[in-house]
């Protein structure tokens, strides 16, 4: 008889424990999002033989758009260590000042890798949640939709986001502090046109995701 009862006992908390093992093991996660983001601040240099002439661009878009699809390795409960990388594309419109008329459009596309912590919530009704904070360090390739300037790009800052979690999927909105920089340097005949393109601000936005 004890060894029946074994028999039946056995599977039943083989099923418990691979069930509470699924509470805590890695998963990946496949998230894609939108946000907005800082728009480059541009300061020009044209350098000719008659001389050189420099100035600053006007702002005309504060934020830009940017869509992102990344793979994250997480731990959904109770908290741990996140690592993640995504691809973006990102689209902006740099205004001018009165000495350099008219705007650009600029685009980047771009890698970003991800390192941090996350820590998970249970709230009421069996409400699953978690919170985010996440160094990031990236870069990529920037270039004007008009003329042939184009260059690297690198991007460094802190992302944070809040999210709610259901067994296969998950959603959330993301808050990021972001400084980048690139320079964009074109040549025509005896004049040299340089780009210095400087990024400080917040990029604020939304993800969503499927958890396997």
């Amino acid at each position: 008889m004890r060894c029946c009862g074994l028999l039946v006992l056995l599977p039943l908390a083989s099923s418990l424990m691979a069930e509470d093992a699924l509470d805590v093991l890695p998963l990946w996660s496949l998230r894609a999002g939108f946000q907005a983001t800082p728009t480059p601040q541009v300061h020009e240099e044209i350098r000719s033989s008659s001389g050189t002439i420099s100035g600053d661009w006007g702002d005309e878009d504060g934020h830009a758009r940017r869509f992102h699809l990344g793979l994250w390795r997480v731990v959904p409960q109770p908290s741990g260590l996140l690592v993640g990388a995504e691809m973006s594309f990102a689209t902006h419109a740099l205004g001018a000042n009165d000495d350099f008329d008219g705007s650009q459009g600029y685009r980047q596309v771009g890698a970003t890798a991800f390192a941090g912590w996350q820590w998970g919530i249970t709230g009421q009704r069996g409400l699953r949640g978690h919170v985010e904070v996440t160094p990031l360090l990236g870069a990529g390739y920037g270039w004007m939709t008009s003329g042939d300037a184009r260059a690297p790009f690198v991007e460094y800052g802190l992302r944070t986001g809040a999210f709610i979690d259901e067994r296969d999927w998950t959603a959330g909105v993301l808050l990021t502090y972001l400084r980048g920089m690139s320079q964009i340097e074109s040549t025509s005949g005896s004049t040299t046109n340089t780009l210095d393109l400087t990024t400080s601000g917040f990029r604020f936005g939304f993800e969503a995701g499927y958890n396997f």
